[in-house]
């Protein structure tokens, strides 16, 4: 917002925009930045929420947030079984966590994976719901019960361990 006034999303053209956040001469211009909607959302859920930081995740998300969004991992255990969680651009299938767990959950690259090794590890890579990448449709995956499925936004499952 400039001066209290909201300038974006709301219909005004590019010079109105300009003129606002250039002010007249000699003034000062106040400028604030309005996250309304998705916070208010995600801070409505906060008791239910897991995050982990992503590659652009900044102090900045945190400050609007009520939960806990910097850290690079979590290590969730559910009736025994250990879920590693992470975006993956620190810790990924080429730089695996020392610590035990049975599930290892990413993103990062935006393709999505589900395999369980020969030790019964599952990895999962989520993939993207807003920018897949690879020809990839979007995908996301669900854990419950020991088990995950990955899924294509209408809900249907593209695979299940």
């Amino acid at each position: 917002a400039v001066n209290d006034t909201a300038i974006a999303g709301v219909k005004m053209a590019r010079e109105e925009m300009m003129r606002r956040l250039r002010g007249p001469k000699g003034t000062k211009v106040h400028l604030t930045v309005i996250r309304k909607g998705i916070a208010d959302r995600l801070n409505a859920m906060k008791e239910n929420i897991v995050a982990v930081r992503g590659n652009c995740d900044s102090e900045v998300d945190q400050m609007l947030l009520q939960f806990p969004v910097l850290s690079t991992y979590a290590v969730v255990v559910d009736n025994g079984r250990r879920l590693f969680l992470t975006h993956g651009h620190v810790f990924n299938e080429e730089n695996l966590p020392a610590c035990k767990h049975d599930f290892f959950f990413y993103g990062h690259t935006h393709l999505w994976k589900l395999e369980q090794d020969d030790n019964g590890q599952v990895v999962c890579n989520t993939g993207s719901v807003t920018f897949p990448k690879g020809g990839n449709e979007p995908t996301f995956a669900i854990y419950e019960d020991g088990h995950v499925e990955m899924r294509r936004l209408d809900g249907s499952v593209v695979k299940k361990l």
